[in-house]
């Protein structure tokens, strides 16, 4: 009995720290499973601020860019500016993070646009139709740059020389070669000349001048295929067609007719942003100069 009863007093105790065990090890568990998820969950509420955070400058910004819009809209000169003014600001940020400051702004492009209908000035109302046509906000920049395209032209119709305003934020680097980004207004036509591979092959072996020609947005596809076959009498190293630049590979075939066969013999290359490769240019030493011809 007495056996029996010195049995029952030790276990006791070790039936109670067998179970003080169990219970801290079910708790050590119980944290390591929650451990992660506590870490993860300040990483989504810093996102979600971040997010948030950037939805507001957005909304901000765009709300700034409607009430300018708003204040010129009566005056036509002053109002083409600022549309200009907001399509360069969103061609600028057309990359920029998730797209939330590009879709706030062409909200307010869009219906800035549609608010010149009615505009006592026939001009700016025929753009309201532009707006029209923005059903989504979810476009590439090629097609903004053609949806912006009416809306330069407008504006730099009442422009002077002294108005055109080319910045330089560097020195030019020192070289003997030249990158000439033009925006040349041309006269053209004719018919289309094919190159025969043999041609090709004999243009290539000769030497080019050091000259690169970026076309920045220009509409005419005469235009273009003009400066083609001037390109290919220089000797041109090469040829950049930027923004909504018309190329030989449009669908109208209307530049490939232009060039009269000098878009087989000259190098070229279709970016969709002229800056990018301005910065390349010069990064590969090579000098850049703006030429403008208006009329």
């Amino acid at each position: 009995m007495e056996a029996v009863e010195a049995l029952a007093a030790t276990s006791l105790p070790e039936c109670k720290r067998a179970r003080q065990a169990d219970g801290k090890e079910a708790k050590d568990q119980e944290a390591a499973q929650l451990r992660p998820e506590s870490a993860e969950a300040p990483a989504e509420a810093v996102a979600a601020g971040q997010a948030e955070e950037a939805a507001a400058a957005a909304a901000a910004e765009a709300e700034s860019e409607a009430r300018d819009l708003a204040r010129v809209r009566k005056n036509k000169v002053a109002c083409l500016g600022q549309m200009v003014k907001l399509a360069q600001r969103i061609e600028r940020i057309w990359d920029f993070e998730d797209g939330t400051l590009r879709r706030a702004l062409l909200g307010t492009f869009r219906d800035g646009l549609l608010a010149l209908r009615g505009h006592r000035d026939k001009d700016c109302a025929a753009l309201a139709d532009l707006g029209d046509k923005m059903k989504s906000l979810d476009m590439d920049l090629r097609h903004f740059l053609t949806m912006a395209l009416p809306i330069e032209r407008q504006h730099t119709r009442g422009l002077r020389d002294h108005e055109f305003l080319v910045t330089r934020t560097e020195d030019l680097p020192a070289s003997s070669s030249v990158a000439c980004s033009s925006s040349i207004e041309a006269a053209s036509g004719g018919g289309q000349a094919a190159a025969s591979p043999a041609d090709k092959a004999v243009e290539h072996d000769r030497p080019r001048m050091p000259l690169v020609l970026v076309l920045d947005n220009l509409r005419s596809a005469f235009n273009v295929g003009a400066i083609f076959r001037t390109a290919e009498c220089l000797r041109a190293q090469k040829l950049y067609l930027c923004g909504y630049t018309a190329t030989p590979e449009d669908t109208h075939g209307q530049t490939a007719r232009a060039a009269l066969g000098a878009d087989g013999f000259v190098p070229w290359e279709r970016r969709p942003r002229t800056l990018p490769v301005l910065e390349e240019l010069r990064a590969a030493g090579m000098h850049v100069v703006a030429l403008e011809t208006v009329k």
